[in-house]
């Protein structure tokens, strides 16, 4: 079971250490900026927060 999860931690980061750069690359081919691709991956990073704190909500701290 431990294992499975590793595996669909270590696939969520290989999938994105292949978009995170197409997306910001894509955006700025189209826009010529750098800002809203920026701003689309500091968009997820706070989704990713907001998720992390729920999940530990009411565990003291502890995961």
């Amino acid at each position: 079971m431990t294992g499975t999860a590793v595996g669909f931690g270590f696939a969520a980061g290989e999938i994105d250490a292949f978009f995170a750069p197409s997306l910001i690359g894509a955006l700025h081919d189209a826009i010529e900026s750098f800002l809203p691709g920026s701003g689309a991956l500091a968009g997820v990073g706070f989704v990713l927060l907001l998720s992390a704190r729920r999940c530990t909500h009411g565990t003291s701290g502890r995961v």
